[in-house]
């Protein structure tokens, strides 16, 4: 049990310090490249923060753990939408609204979307498929590019232009692949040390994953969103967190893929109940930021506080369900 928890310790604090260099070298990119922070936030960063989600469920599958996989994805939307509202609701300055709250309030917006089918996926119990995965796999994914050519069309915020040099632009990449490659290297450790840690306590895997390994595999979006907040780069850190999610759900056509069945067949019915709190929270999220530019401070920590405690009631309802 302890060197189960060590192991999963070291490898967390490895993947945290690589999160908070991704959102600088982000950032570096969306200025050079002049894509804006949103997208660069909703594909670049969210894709490299999204990894250790990639290589701990793909290790889960292959052990033959579809709740670790299935949970762990949907278990870290809702962490990751538990790290905006915090983090947000510490740096929020009423005097300075959030910018641009209709392309944020898109993005989410499609995170819902993918979580949506996911859920209809699990709870929908057909063993149907294609080429090896699952027919509501196939239909996240096509939603997924579909949502990202929609990000596309929006144009770059405000402020946003191509000036960076190409020395700027090549340090930001290497940098970027850098971050990237230590996540995927450390990411596998976690599964190992979840498994453990799962078999030992005997609370199930279903509740493992949504809690201790999604907890773990959302700390690069912690670190990331609360660098990006102290770079004052509010739509990098919203981008990266609504764009894991659709990361997130995206990444279920490849596991189906790797797992020998139909992965959301073989899931527990539980996994629902997160895909359908994980929704709730992103709507209230949504609402917030649509909330206008003269939203209170005492608004903003309302909504923080309904997603944290939703969050909270789903994380309870899981446990509850396994007792």
């Amino acid at each position: 049990m302890t060197a189960a928890l060590v192991q999963f310790l070291l490898a967390a604090a490895i993947i945290a310090a690589a999160g908070i260099w991704l959102a600088r070298f982000a950032d570096g990119i969306a200025e050079s490249t002049g894509l804006g922070r949103l997208l660069t936030g909703s594909l670049f960063l969210a894709a490299a923060t999204s990894l250790p989600e990639m290589t701990v469920d793909l290790n889960a599958v292959g052990m033959h753990l579809p709740d670790i996989a299935v949970g762990d994805l949907l278990g870290s939307s809702l962490f990751n939408l538990l790290i905006l509202m915090a983090v947000s609701a510490f740096f929020h300055v009423s005097e300075t609204p959030p910018p641009h709250p209709q392309r944020q309030a898109l993005a989410a917006t499609l995170s819902i979307v993918l979580t949506a089918v996911i859920g209809a996926g699990i709870v929908a119990n057909l063993d149907a498929g294609f080429l090896r995965a699952g027919l509501f796999s196939w239909l996240t994914f096509l939603f997924y590019l579909g949502g990202l050519w929609i990000l596309f069309q929006q144009p770059p915020e405000t402020g946003i232009a191509q000036h960076g040099t190409k020395q700027r632009l090549a340090a930001s990449i290497t940098g970027y692949l850098g971050c990237t490659v230590a996540i995927v290297l450390t990411a596998p450790y976690l599964a190992e040390a979840a498994d453990g840690l799962a078999r030992m306590s005997g609370l199930g895997h279903s509740f493992i994953g949504t809690t201790l390994v999604a907890l773990s595999t959302s700390l690069p979006e912690l670190a990331a969103t609360i660098a990006a907040f102290r770079m004052n780069r509010p739509e990098l850190a919203i981008g990266n967190i609504f764009g894991s999610n659709m990361f997130n759900m995206a990444m279920f056509l490849p596991l189906d893929w790797y797992y020998p069945g139909n992965l959301l067949h073989a899931a527990a019915d539980v996994n629902a109940v997160t895909a359908l709190g994980v929704i709730f929270c992103t709507a209230v999220a949504v609402a917030a930021l649509l909330g206008g530019p003269r939203t209170s401070r005492r608004a903003v920590l309302t909504g923080n506080a309904l997603v944290a405690c939703s969050s909270v009631a789903v994380l309870l309802l899981i446990y509850r369900l396994h007792m």
